[in-house]
């Protein structure tokens, strides 16, 4: 919807870029996979605790657990 407004304002041709992966560095590297699936599986233990209302998060070389502000 902006490309076509600035388009008609501008008369230049604008074009549309869906960010996701590219936006992060491009292709996801394995190490990127495994430390995803790590912390899904630690977010699934902390659920299984009873924990709630809480990320997981990378922090000086380890998982662990923050709260939502």
């Amino acid at each position: 919807h902006i490309a076509e407004q600035l388009t008609q304002l501008t008369k230049k041709t604008y074009r549309v870029c869906i960010l996701g992966h590219t936006q992060r560095g491009g292709i996801p590297s394995a190490m990127d996979r495994i430390l995803a699936s790590q912390m899904g599986e630690y977010a699934v233990s902390l659920l299984r605790d009873g924990s709630s209302r809480q990320m997981v998060a990378w922090q000086h070389h380890q998982l662990c657990q923050a709260p939502f502000p």
